[in-house]
């Protein structure tokens, strides 16, 4: 397992070699994607493919995890790492979860 000093070294050359720019979040962006995209379809498998509730426990966890994870990238944007549109995307994601947590 690699050391926080080894992790910090190559965070730092990668950085330095322009491959980054600015935004240290470009590493780990595409990987959040890839993880909230797989999430989604799997999600969207368990509605339609196995008529899962949708007051089921694990349907009702795996949406608030991707939600959180938009919630991420919400923070994201209004932090001006990554480009979008702020008054949509506070708009909607606070729409989603006060339907998680408040309705349901």
């Amino acid at each position: 397992m690699m050391s926080s000093e080894q992790v910090k070294s190559i965070v730092k050359d990668v950085h330095q070699s322009g491959v980054m720019g600015d935004n240290p979040m470009l590493i780990l962006q595409p990987i959040l994607n890839l993880i909230a995209f797989v999430a989604w379809i799997v999600l969207l498998v368990q509605m339609l493919s196995l008529g899962k509730n949708p007051r089921d426990i694990t349907v009702f966890m795996l949406t608030l995890g991707c939600e959180c994870i938009c919630l991420l990238e919400v923070m994201q944007i209004c932090a001006g790492l990554i480009k979008g549109n702020v008054a949509f995307a506070l708009v909607l994601h606070y729409t989603r979860m006060l339907l998680l947590l408040g309705v349901l």
